[in-house]
Parts: C-alpha cells; structure tokens; sequence
C-alpha cells in the first residue's frame, strides 16, 4: 500500500486561522483585499501528498527550497516543481500535489485569498524560477515573517501586517525579474541551482566543475567575478541560510538540521555556523523568537 501524508512531517510548522472568527476585519478594507486562511512549512516532506477535485476555496501558493515535487491540474496539466521555483494553483481548480518519492520536496505554502490576481497573472498556470540566491532569502525572509505573525493573536494591525507581507512574497516571485545573464553566468546558475537540490549531499569543488564540463580553477574565476566567493564558500553560506531558516521556521535539534543541511558532526556545523554568523545555533534561534515577540503588535 502506497503511504501518502498530507501533513506531520518531522520539523514542520503549520497554521490554520480562524477566518470565522474574524470576519469582520478581513472584510474591511484594506485587508480585504489579500488575506491568508492557512500557512505552513514542510521540510523534506517525505510521503507528501494532497487532493482536492473541487479544488480549494482560496488560491494557493507553493514554493520550493529543495527537492522536488509535482503538481496535477484538472488531470491534465503537469507540473514538476524543483528547487527554487513556485506555483500557485487558482482557487477551485481541481488538483493534486505529492513530494518526489527520492528527493521529497521541502516546501512553503499558504492558501489566499486575492483581489490583485489581475497583476501577477495568478491563473496562467506557469511556475516561476527564482533566479537568485538573493531573490530567495528575501522572500524566505517574509514568510517567516508571515508565519510567525499568523501564530500570534488575529487583532487587525497583526493582519494587515499579514497583507503586506503577502503582497511582497507575490511582488518578488511574480514581479521582480532579473537581467539577462551571459554564458559564463548561465554555467554560474547551472552549479548554483545544483548547489540548492543537493546542499544536504557531499560536494567538493570537483563535482562542481563536472557538471559544467570546465576545469576546477576556470569555475573559481567565475564564482569569484560573480560572487566574490569561491564555489566551496558560496556551498557554506548556502548552507548557513538554509539552516537558519531551519532555526527560524522548526523546531529540529541541532544534530538534525546539521544533517540537513549537508554535515554529519553537529559540533562542527556549531562552530562553523559561529563563523559565519558570529552566533551560535542555539543564541540565533533565542534572538529570532526574542524578535518574535518584540514585533507581536497587541489589541
């Protein structure tokens, strides 16, 4: 028998709010105009699956950090969503959506409700790659903005608050574009998008340059004329983002993200994590709940 999970995935946070509760405040402007009704983060969603044939009332936003996944629109349209990309399925459009069954996607997602869909073009059914790392942790950033607020108390500064939130991840995944990129930087994105689907896997400089057919020291140039890191630093700072997300939107022990994100000694990820950030794991994710709770806006 096939295993099929719609939620309670290891590390994940999910929120459903209380619309009816509320009613008043998300029918008054400017709320009204772009809510939230559920919200969650699903790492490594293994098993992940979810079906709706009537579709669901409210849009839904999926964007994926890593792995893969598909999704299924009206039994016809398929779409495969790697790492670094996002869909939205429109509102009662009939679908399903499941994690690969290798490389299970870890994805963020949340269901809302828009009348701005006109100006991100909402119902053409194409996913969108997010061409930079930059691009990405900005809109990591706001959603766990996003999510933190949709645990707190639903008074009507913290949902407007909510709105814009919405409106900047749905700004920088349909409006923002990047310029055109020239060869070297497409060999540039080719390792970078590698990087980000296999950050959690050993990788050295070497299989780096394999995979775009060029000499260790010719792909270092690039990194450095680009990045100004070397391919091995730019792997490292990916990794610390992504285990800062991980600190910010789980509750996954320390041994657990340092597998997740690529290292088998949770001692030595600490240190390095130090390095790099001049914290510690545990004094990061003190300093961001700290912060958590500085923004909470009360009645």
């Amino acid at each position: 028998m096939e295993i099929r999970k719609r939620e309670g995935f290891l590390g994940e946070r999910h929120v459903i709010l209380p619309t009816h509760t509320y009613k008043e405040v998300v029918t008054s402007l400017p709320v009204k105009t772009t809510y939230i009704t559920k919200i969650g983060f699903f790492p490594k969603a293994k098993y992940h699956y979810a079906e709706r044939a009537l579709g669901s009332e409210e849009n839904i936003l999926l964007i994926c950090l890593d792995g893969k996944g598909t999704i299924e629109i009206d039994n016809s349209l398929s779409i495969h969503l790697n790492s670094g990309e996002a869909f939205c399925i429109p509102a009662k459009k009939n679908h399903r959506y499941f994690a690969d069954k290798k490389n299970p996607w870890s994805i963020m997602w949340f269901h809302f409700h828009t009348e701005c869909r006109e100006l991100y073009n909402l119902k053409t059914l194409q996913k969108v790659h997010i061409d930079s790392i930059e691009r990405l942790v900005r809109i990591q950033n706001n959603f766990a903005e996003l999510l933190d607020l949709s645990e707190k108390e639903t008074s009507f500064s913290n949902l407007l608050c909510s709105s814009n939130y919405i409106l900047l991840i749905l700004t920088d995944v349909y409006l923002t574009r990047e310029e055109p990129i020239d060869k070297q930087n497409k060999l540039l994105q080719q390792c970078i998008d590698y990087i980000h689907q296999n950050y959690d896997k050993n990788i050295s400089l070497d299989d780096l340059a394999n995979i775009v057919e060029i000499s260790p020291s010719h792909l270092s140039a690039i990194f450095k004329k680009y990045t100004q890191k070397s391919p091995i630093d730019y792997l490292i700072q990916h990794r610390i983002e992504m285990a800062c997300m991980y600190l910010k939107l789980t509750d996954l022990k320390l041994y657990e993200i340092a597998l997740k994100v690529g290292y088998q000694d949770p001692f030595y990820f600490s240190r390095l994590f130090k390095k790099n950030t001049g914290n510690s794991p545990k004094k990061y994710k003190d300093q961001m709940k700290k912060i958590g709770m500085n923004n909470l806006i009360k009645k």
